[in-house]
């Protein structure tokens, strides 16, 4: 049985760097350079499809649980086919003319998202197994901040060197930092068992069949369950607004994807990191309370950027702090989620279950914002989710956010 202390820190910061490279290449470099060929903007907002397998996540958990594969090692196995597969995509992309075979791309990166999402429930279920209570946090700032670092080379780095790059170029430079991955992969060997059941974990396994687990699991954690829906009311509606109101304030392209994708990439990783620090001196629901907190008083910064005149300094500063609370928050929620997912023994379904209603409540407020921005502005609607916001702490600070899991640990 491998070491418990041991950990394959350098294999999980590779996996999930590979996780964002090409997505956030195809959704920010890729559209810059298309459309600096003249693809319309019709074709453009395909791209946006490629997004569509996180809806289908859950599912790709329950393959991931439930179904074995030929290698040894369950989530190992898993690994390597999701990021063999990544991998062999983007050599082929790489040969496919961007422009005059543009649907056949689309086809092949939306087979890339799917991949990447079972990568991506693979590794959750991985982390969850081989990570004790007081190891979590480390996981997922180590988890957001490789995220991070991946959007930053995807969305940015190869952007810049684009041109001396081209279209197959930047690509195969991608392809070959998911090998990377892989190759490490190939090497761990998975442990069988990091742990014994605790009380708790035997008494949610007690329930016999996936469907019954659930219900006794959501059950169990009602009220989390309830702070997950309201949660992304903040956050998401902030995000859905940002490259909106920098375009109406006259920033072009380039000037927003240096603010978004690397200056605020470059300030999300330390957030996602800053979470070992809080964690250890406020535990875990403190620290997203705290957060939480911080989140909506953020959100205030970014009303100078609804008046049309903001200036690059306002700019800077809200996205500055946006940046330095959320990959934060993000992160020490995924450690109580992951608390939570590792008392079940389909780990990768219970977290992903979990994650599900942030990531589908974040989209429904996210919808929700742009259509009413579009109907009363900027400034009305940031005034509501900022309230909202406010709502979301004080219902959290009140004891919304539950948690039975003994998640209080310092370390």
């Amino acid at each position: 049985m491998q070491n418990v202390h041991h950990k394959p820190w350098l294999m999980l910061v590779t996996l999930y760097m590979s996780q964002y490279v090409g997505i956030s290449f195809l959704l920010a470099a890729s559209v810059v350079v298309l459309r600096g060929l003249g693809l319309p903007l019709e074709q453009l907002a395909l791209i946006n499809l490629v997004m569509l397998p996180l809806a289908g996540k859950i599912v790709l958990a329950l393959l991931v649980d439930y179904l074995p594969t030929c290698f040894k090692g369950h989530y190992r196995g898993w690994l390597i086919i999701a990021q063999l597969s990544m991998t062999v995509l983007l050599v082929i992309i790489s040969f496919v003319h961007i422009v005059e075979q543009f649907y056949l791309v689309l086809a092949l990166f939306l087979i890339y998202s799917v991949m990447t999402c079972l990568q991506d429930v693979s590794v959750d279920g991985l982390a969850c197994k081989i990570f004790a209570e007081g190891e979590r946090q480390n996981a997922n700032a180590i988890q957001y901040a490789s995220n991070l670092v991946g959007n930053i080379i995807g969305g940015g780095v190869v952007l810049i060197f684009y041109e001396q790059l081209q279209w197959q170029g930047a690509v195969i430079i991608l392809a070959l930092l998911t090998a990377l991955s892989l190759i490490q992969v190939l090497f761990y060997k998975e442990p069988i068992l990091v742990h014994a059941l605790s009380g708790k974990e035997v008494l949610l396994e007690s329930k016999q069949g996936l469907i019954k687990q659930i219900f006794f699991f959501c059950k169990v954690h009602k009220a989390w369950f309830l702070f997950l829906l309201i949660l992304p009311i903040g956050f998401s509606s902030a995000y859905v607004l940002i490259n909106p109101m920098l375009v109406d304030l006259g920033w072009s392209i380039q000037e927003i994807g240096f603010v978004t994708k690397i200056y605020g990439s470059i300030i999300g990783v330390v957030s996602a990191m800053l979470i070992l620090l809080l964690i250890k001196r406020f535990g875990r629901n403190r620290t997203v309370q705290l957060l939480i907190t911080l989140q909506a008083l953020a959100l205030i910064f970014l009303l100078p950027l609804t008046t049309g005149s903001a200036s690059v300094a306002d700019v800077y500063i809200a996205i500055g702090l946006y940046s330095l609370i959320n990959p934060a928050l993000l992160a020490a929620i995924s450690t109580v989620i992951m608390d939570k997912a590792s008392t079940m023994r389909a780990k990768a379904t219970f977290f992903s279950l979990q994650l599900s209603f942030v990531v589908v409540m974040g989209f429904v407020y996210s919808v929700i914002a742009l259509t009413l921005a579009s109907s009363y502005g900027y400034y009305t609607v940031l005034i509501i989710y900022i309230i909202l916001a406010i709502l979301v702490a004080v219902l959290s600070c009140a004891g919304l956010l539950t948690n039975k899991s003994g998640n209080e640990a310092e370390s």
